[in-house]
Order: C-alpha cells, then structure tokens, then sequence
C-alpha cells in the first residue's frame, strides 16, 4: 500500500481477518443507553462496512454501501472521502457485478488522484479476471497500463 508508514506495515504481518465478526457478538451490542444510538453512516463506516463485506464476497452489499455513499455525496473529489485506496471495494464490486464501465472509471479516478495506487489497481484486476475467467478484462487492465 503506497504511502503507508513502516511501522504499520510492519504490524500487518500480525493480523488475522479469521478473528473479524461480520455483526455483533451479541444483539444489542454496544448496549444503546450507555453509548447512545449508532450515528449515521459517516464516510468512515461506509468504507469499514464496504470493506468487511467485500472480505465476506457480498458484492451486493458493497454496491449498496457504494450507493449511500454517493446519496451522502462522498466521493474522491470531496474531502472527507478522497482517499484512493478507500474506494478499491467499490471497484471490485462494480467489476464483479458486471459493472465494468463504472469500475473502470472508478478505477481512473483513483490512479488520476494518486499515480502510485496503479500497482494496487491493477494488483486489483488482475486477481478479479483470475477469479472471474469467464469475463473479459482485458479492456480495463490495458486502459489502466496495467500487465496480464
């Protein structure tokens, strides 16, 4: 991930994703009269949630995310959402969805806000057209420079 401090990237070897729970552990968890009702969806749990889901392989949920996103008004051009790398979940969604022009474009916009998320981009389409041989990807991995 370009732009990423040493010592996180240092820490992600710690990680474990098996150790992440799609929901609550329990209903009613984090109990409502101690921490108040959850907040609407800022640009921040919108990502957290579109990023979880697509771990899970739930596309639909990651184009559902991606659409209150664009109703808020997030995007890459505003402030509170112009992190390139935030938007990778969308891509893969809309290409797994058969959205290719949308994820190509998408695509465009990240490499245009930060020319060194190519590698991820592509890294991105690459591993989508192996899981997906039935598609056709060509047009977007060149479009993007990017390396079959």
């Amino acid at each position: 991930m370009p732009g990423l401090p040493p010592l996180t990237s240092k820490a992600l070897a710690n990680s474990n994703l098996a150790l992440v729970l799609p929901g609550p552990s329990q209903p009613g968890y984090p109990p409502a009269e101690i921490y108040g009702a959850q907040p609407d969806l800022p640009w921040c749990r919108i990502y957290q949630q579109a990023e979880l889901a697509r771990q899970l392989g739930d596309w639909k949920k990651v184009n559902a995310l991606a659409d209150q996103a664009a109703q808020k008004g997030f995007s890459l051009k505003n402030s509170a959402s112009n992190t390139p790398y935030e938007w990778l979940p969308f891509v893969e969604a809309d290409a797994r969805t058969g959205q290719m022009d949308a994820a190509a474009q998408l695509s465009r916009d990240i490499v245009a806000k930060n020319r060194l998320m190519s590698v991820r981009v592509c890294d991105l389409w690459t591993r989508v057209a192996k899981d997906m041989p039935q598609s056709d990807f060509s047009s977007p991995l060149a479009a993007l420079g990017c390396k079959k």
